[in-house]
């Protein structure tokens, strides 16, 4: 997210890339302009969040991205998939909207497929959702004012 967007949303059909260039690589490349910034990634599943992250960090380890961005590296004692941290105090957190986020803040959120197209015709799964949202993933930016929020996914119900 670039410029003074602080809230963006990315709707577009399945396989046109969205995960790819706004979870992976996008929050690869803001660490790498960052190297400070914490990042949250919350997707419906902790399949999904866990491939997401897998990937982030495979591309964080490619000489091509170390040659990008070399003040940006992982910590060796702090590098598991889902929660890594920078050597300069960033950090990338993967999960599910069942993860426990207590304690834990971003200066950008990235929300992944917030819901599978199955549950999207389920009314408590959709209040369930915007729920989750509400009261976990929005409450957690380490500064309200400056921190960003992405939504990406398609849209599976005109409500989410």
């Amino acid at each position: 997210m670039v410029g003074g967007t602080l809230r963006s949303v990315i709707n577009l059909p399945p396989r046109h890339l969205k995960t790819i260039v706004a979870s992976v690589v996008g929050s690869a490349w803001a660490l790498g302009r960052d190297p400070r910034m914490e990042i949250l990634s919350v997707s419906h599943s902790n399949t999904l969040a866990r491939d997401i992250a897998d990937k982030t960090r495979l591309l964080m380890s490619t000489p091509f991205y170390r040659e990008c961005f070399p003040a940006t590296e992982i910590r060796d004692d702090r590098g598991a998939v889902m929660d890594f941290a920078t050597t300069a105090g960033g950090s990338r957190l993967s999960g599910s909207f069942d993860t426990s986020l207590t304690g834990r803040g971003a200066d950008l959120t990235i929300v992944d497929d917030p819901l599978s197209a199955q549950d999207a015709g389920s009314e408590k799964e959709r209040e369930n959702l915007i729920n989750s949202f509400e009261q976990m993933v929005a409450t957690r930016l380490n500064d309200p004012r400056t921190g960003r929020i992405l939504i990406v996914g398609q849209r599976v119900h005109e409500n989410v």
